[in-house]
């Protein structure tokens, strides 16, 4: 079947879906690039974190 032909059988209902799917999508891409993120910065955290506790407690 056609997108055409289904968005016709499915009536007015379709509407909502496609544009809420389409939010969804958008929303699970945001999420994984938020997670991306902050898994990168997480690991220069801890590298700098582990750099000053190797120099010592006194220069804290």
């Amino acid at each position: 079947m056609e997108i055409k032909n289904l968005f016709t059988a499915g009536g007015v209902v379709m509407v909502p879906l496609l544009v809420f799917s389409v939010v969804a999508i958008a929303l699970i891409i945001e999420r994984v690039w938020f997670w991306v993120k902050i898994i990168r910065r997480q690991k220069s955290v801890i590298r700098e974190v582990l750099s000053l506790y190797r120099q010592g407690v006194d220069v804290c």
